[in-house]
């Protein structure tokens, strides 16, 4: 005898959860942007699930892979809700892609983790920003005086970052300013002396090493 059962009712519950997304991400200034140029970054994290988030959670803002500032987003963000943050950075030569990473430590139990990313790309940033002078050129007279040998080793490349080459120049009358030459040599970066040879006896010659970046 199994007894008798009255059948009760059967509850149905829902379990909401919040869904953070970058839903923009800009960059100010957007155009004319060189190398050196301050660039203010700002991302937009949007709740766009049905339940509020309860914790705090950080956006982080990244450039090729590395932040470049991490900020706190304070709870609750109600759904819809939106919070900005925003990070200064200086712009570098060459191509650069700008992430925002919402909950970048995991924290919060969304309902889609897919969306809490976004990206844009910089691409060709300019340096127009030439290399220092070379100062410290040493002269060094070779044999019979028509060879000399160019030194600059104390032309400290490393530090400057984006020097490609220098360009050797050559005349046989005074100039400071090489804009309207034509340069004697053009050498590669890394190197650091050049032997001149077939000048002749008795005259005087003028010498100038100028770094350029790409």
């Amino acid at each position: 005898n199994h007894g008798n059962a009255t059948n009760g009712p059967v509850w149905q519950f829902t379990t909401w959860q919040s869904d953070l997304a970058v839903s923009s991400l800009t960059i100010s200034p957007e155009s004319g942007i060189v190398a050196g140029t301050e660039v203010t970054v700002t991302a937009t994290v949007t709740n766009s699930g049905p339940a509020p988030v309860l914790d705090a959670f950080q956006v982080d803002l990244r450039v090729n892979g590395q932040s470049i500032g991490t900020h706190s987003v304070g709870a609750p963000l109600e759904s819809g809700a939106s919070a900005q943050v925003s990070k200064t950075w200086t712009a570098l030569a060459g191509d650069s892609i700008i992430e925002a990473v919402a909950d970048s430590t995991g924290v919060i139990n969304e309902s889609n983790e897919e969306n809490n990313t976004a990206s844009l790309t910089l691409t060709g940033i300019r340096d127009v920003t030439p290399p220092p002078a070379v100062e410290d050129l040493e002269i060094l007279g070779i044999g019979d005086g028509t060879s000399v040998t160019l030194d600059w080793s104390s032309f400290d490349e490393a530090s400057v970052g984006d020097v490609a080459g220098y360009r050797l120049y050559l005349e046989t009358t005074p100039f400071t300013d090489v804009s309207s030459l034509t340069p004697y040599e053009t050498l590669g970066a890394g190197t650091f002396s050049c032997t001149i040879v077939d000048l002749t006896q008795g005259q005087t010659y003028y010498f100038a090493v100028v770094a350029f970046d790409a």
